[in-house]
């Protein structure tokens, strides 16, 4: 399984103009299962190549209700609205645009599975979203 994890890294969806805020977020691209093709009466086992699973999002960091986007994660959560390659969901390596960034794959989506904030009583909020990558992985591309 491969994990990248961006730290002091951006998030942004709709535009490159409109991020999440300073997030820490992490990719999980498991690999394809492994089916057992094994023939009877062999002495080795034997694997092939199944389906693939595009793996998921996960995204923490401080809450502002005036960020834009996380307002849009708010909404796409709780209309069941999914991200899709044209929605410009980027995960970007660095808060500079210098270091290239994750976007979808032609024909993956994203669907949140999950969404919390929190807030302690000096007035800091954070919050938290997991998000599923279906039908394709996160693509890298780098701003050269």
């Amino acid at each position: 399984m491969a994990v990248l994890v961006g730290k002091d890294g951006r998030v942004t969806v709709i535009a490159k103009t409109k991020p999440v805020g300073a997030v820490t977020w992490s990719i999980s691209q498991p690999g394809p299962e492994i089916i057992d093709a094994t023939i009877f009466g062999s002495s080795w086992k034997q694997d092939k190549i199944g389906i693939r699973d595009g793996g998921t999002i996960s995204l923490s960091g401080p809450f502002n209700w005036k960020t834009t986007a996380q307002n849009v994660i708010a909404d796409y959560f709780s209309s069941g609205k999914q991200f899709t390659t044209g929605s410009s969901f980027r995960c970007w390596m660095s808060t500079a645009a210098a270091g290239g960034s994750f976007g979808l794959s032609t024909g993956a989506t994203l669907i949140i599975t999950s969404v919390n904030y929190s807030q302690d009583k000096s007035g800091i909020g954070q919050m938290d979203a997991s998000l599923k990558i279906s039908g394709g992985y996160m693509k890298y591309t780098t701003n050269a």
